[in-house]
């Protein structure tokens, strides 16, 4: 969001994204849900804060649409991270989501159930913190190419993958 967007129009938007998290995360499915879909584009279109708020929000409402047993909870703050992450790397903001990334990896493994499970399983994760610099060059690119779709398409496919 732009420096001058109204706090009302804000306020619609955060609570548009946040309804359509929750009936995407309240649609039973497999172990994941449809939200997935939505985090990366809530921080893209709505940039890092809001897109965290809407998925924060959306997360909590999509839990209580749709309750889930054990521990799940807790991971509802992945969601909005994931949001902000987004945000930050659509925005080009390469050492915010490094810092980010490095903190839960760092957390992951010195977690004693990271260091029991084997490092191979996050191959995907390695992979998008190793393009994490490729996300600046791919942000001043569509700032300089403003109204060219072709320049959008990399820069939110980049992001939303981070």
């Amino acid at each position: 969001m732009g420096a001058e967007t109204r706090p009302s129009l804000l306020v619609a938007l955060i609570s548009t994204f946040a309804a359509l998290h929750a009936v995407l995360a309240a649609i039973p499915g497999v172990w994941r849900s449809l939200a997935v879909v939505a985090v990366p584009l809530e921080g893209v279109l709505l940039g890092p804060r809001a897109g965290f708020l809407a998925a924060l929000i959306g997360a909590a409402g999509g839990r209580i649409l749709r309750p889930r047993a054990g521990i799940d909870p807790v991971f509802g703050i992945a969601e909005p991270v994931g949001a902000l992450v987004s945000g930050l790397a659509f925005k080009g903001k390469q050492l915010q989501v490094f810092a980010i990334y490095g903190a839960l990896l760092l957390a992951y493994f010195l977690h004693p159930v990271g260091r029991r499970l084997p490092a191979w399983c996050l191959w995907d994760i390695y992979i998008a913190f190793a393009a994490i610099p490729l996300t600046g060059p791919t942000a001043r690119r569509l700032r300089q190419s403003r109204g060219n779709p072709k320049a959008l398409m990399p820069s939110v496919v980049l992001s939303s993958f981070i």
